[in-house]
């Protein structure tokens, strides 16, 4: 794995970013330190719990070091990469902890991905060995040379020693690998070294700013984030280091807020880790009659500027002593500022700052010459500190552009439009570039235009963000190549080769010619500025019969896509619908159709056609529909009908 070695300057302290006098963690401790730790003091302490099985930290630690003897075996160790594939489960949690002990880093990977990417993930952070199972594996176009086939393999580790093995590498060696969306149009690997990720642990532990004051409580915390994502990363070890559970979830359950929140107050989960898009849903949820978490008491959130809206204020307010905690850090950082809100709920500013550097980290607000901007000033965030990446992968042109050395101290430039309200305490303004945030991930649009321009029908593209509804959208502008004609399905097929579903355009809008500003490039703004327009993927076709459970529907999805007559046949997602709008949509027609039925049958039936009938069987049997798994290939409304079918026999 090609990533340049760290060249560190700054402050090691913890005197640095809050001035809490607290000691900076010892030099040579690593992340697996602190959870064997852990494992020694409370061996009985459950440390995961997961579909009703309880897991203690002594099981988990022992099935960790059977497997990093098995990946020592095949070569795992400093400077090595493993790849990892599994789905949500006490499995993947084992393989991380797995990973590190053996000294390499864990390079997640998304088994929803299109096999391109995940083949250019493997080639890029050169992972030689992959730890996944039977299922997945086949589901994988490039395979590095050796797999670890857990379903399979197991019986062979589980004869290996359960004591924990001697540390191998140093803390400047990288964790993980995990890779954020690139302007050029493929993807970079980001490595994070131990000692970064050491020093937020450290701080998660032992900071009065931090969630639970820094005293290391042993809190029930959900593991809610991806593990592609670098706060699943946050979630597991911040509890695994302190005593704590980490409960994990289905899919299924995280998709749906009205079915997580019941989840988080009956699993009295007392710290949540979520997306700001995510507590907004569970605000609304929470407002639409869901029970209230008596036990919660922390919500850290992240990935997106928060938003106090009005659902937020009344959810904290049902429930007193909770505090809502804004974490800021891009991939290439993890968290570097916090900003903790308490108190009466209804003072929370609406747009609250994203507060100081943590111990250790530092920030700086500069100008177009690197040159320090007065308080109260517009200017761009560079960090620095303990929080930096070794860099990307295999990119050292990149890495030598992002990571700069400015006033002696090895810094990223974020890209990020500050203003330092006094004291260090930061208010973000948003972006300097053409990089987008939608749903907690981070989009590279130049990444996405450069997909589309490989298309043989596409001249011309331009990608940008839209607000519709509070919520954001990616919206495609397309020019056509002479009088080639190509339709918005194709297109989004196209894009679905190699782009993850979340960088699929929600809307497309084709264009004569892009708009262009007098210097000649792209005019964005004006772009961005535009109403949004309707472009659906399979035509304009109104709904037909008046007052049928069809019109319902479409009524429904016309208040929330950006389309005013979605087609029949057309699939939700393909006119625009997201997670987001899925869950809006799920609430709205529960309620206007008098029938209960699990999120998820909007995934089984994405069309109008196919969501009225599969409805139109569920009230006539009066009986709620079984919540099918995404994983059994329930695309397919001929199958679901089928199994609706055998259900009603068996009820």
């Amino acid at each position: 794995m090609n990533i340049p070695s760290e060249s560190v300057s700054g402050s090691r302290g913890f005197s640095a970013g809050s001035g809490t006098a607290v000691g900076a963690p010892p030099q040579d401790l690593r992340i697996r330190d602190l959870f064997e730790q852990q494992a020694r003091c409370t061996p009985d302490a459950v440390a995961l719990r997961y579909d009703g099985i309880e897991i203690t930290y002594a099981v988990l630690n022992g099935r960790a070091n059977q497997l990093a003897r098995h990946l020592r075996s095949l070569g795992a160790g400093p400077g090595a990469c493993v790849a990892l594939s599994l789905e949500r489960s006490p499995e993947l949690v084992a393989s991380v902890i797995a990973i590190l002990k053996a000294g390499a880093a864990y390079v997640p990977l998304d088994a929803s991905y299109p096999p391109q990417r995940v083949a250019r993930m493997l080639s890029v952070s050169c992972a030689q060995i992959l730890v996944t199972n039977t299922v997945l594996a086949r589901s994988l176009e490039s395979l590095p040379d050796n797999v670890v086939l857990l379903d399979e393999h197991w019986p062979l580790i589980d004869v290996l020693s359960e004591a924990d093995l001697e540390p191998a590498g140093s803390p400047g060696d990288p964790t993980y690998v995990i890779f954020t969306s690139g302007s050029t149009g493929t993807p970079k690997g980001v490595g994070m070294p131990d000692r970064a990720l050491v020093n937020l642990i450290w701080w998660h532990l032992h900071s009065p700013d931090a969630p639970g004051g820094g005293m290391g409580q042993a809190s029930r915390t959900l593991q809610f984030a991806p593990i592609s994502f670098d706060v699943s990363f946050q979630e597991i070890f911040s509890t695994l280091s302190s005593g704590g559970t980490l409960v994990l979830l289905s899919e299924d359950l995280r998709r749906d807020p009205d079915a997580l929140l019941r989840y988080v107050a009956d699993e009295r989960i007392e710290r949540l880790f979520l997306p700001v898009v995510a507590l907004h849903q569970l605000a609304e949820a929470s407002d639409a009659g869901g029970p209230a978490p008596a036990a919660l008491r922390e919500v850290i959130t992240a990935g997106e500027t928060l938003s106090v809206t009005p659902p937020v204020v009344r959810f904290f307010e049902r429930l007193p002593g909770c505090e809502l905690h804004n974490h800021y850090g891009p991939s290439e950082t993890h968290v570097v500022t916090t900003h903790r809100l308490a108190g009466a709920p209804s003072s929370w500013p609406p747009l609250p700052p994203i507060g100081r550097a943590i111990p250790g980290a530092f920030s700086l607000v500069l100008d177009d010459q690197c040159r320090p901007v007065p308080v109260g000033e517009e200017g761009e965030l560079y960090l620095g500190g303990e929080c930096l990446a070794l860099g990307y992968a295999g990119r050292p042109d990149l890495t030598e552009e992002r990571f700069v050395v400015v006033h002696g101290s090895r810094c990223y430039r974020t890209g990020d439009r500050v203003i330092d309200l006094g004291g260090g305490v930061l208010q973000y303004l948003g972006r300097a570039d053409g990089q987008v945030k939608i749903h907690g991930y981070r989009i590279e649009t130049g990444e996405v235009e450069q997909a589309l321009l490989t298309h043989a029908a596409v001249s011309g593209a331009a990608v940008v963000a839209h607000v519709l509804d509070d919520d954001k959208i990616l919206a495609a502008y397309i020019v056509r190549r002479g009088d080639a004609d190509v339709r918005v399905d194709e297109l989004q097929a196209h894009l679905r080769n190699t782009l993850p579903e979340y960088m699929i355009p929600a809307l497309f809008v084709f264009l004569d010619a892009l708009p262009m500003t007098p210097s000649g490039k792209v005019d964005r703004r004006s772009l961005e500025q535009r109403p949004v327009e309707i472009a659906l993927a399979a035509g304009d076709a109104a709904p037909r019969d008046a007052e049928t459970i069809e019109e319902q529907i479409a009524r429904i999805w016309a208040g929330v896509l950006p389309v005013s007559r979605p087609d029949w046949d057309t699939s939700f997602f393909d006119a625009g619908g997201n997670s987001v709008l899925v869950a809006k949509v799920h609430r709205k027609l529960r309620s206007e159709l008098d029938a209960e039925f699990p999120i998820t049958i909007l995934f089984q039936f994405p069309t109008i056609n196919t969501l009225a009938r599969a409805i139109q069987q569920i009230k006539a049997d009066k009986r709620k529909v079984r919540a099918f798994s995404l994983e059994e290939g329930m695309r397919d409304p001929r199958a679901v009908l089928k199994e609706l079918k055998a259900h009603r026999r068996l009820s």
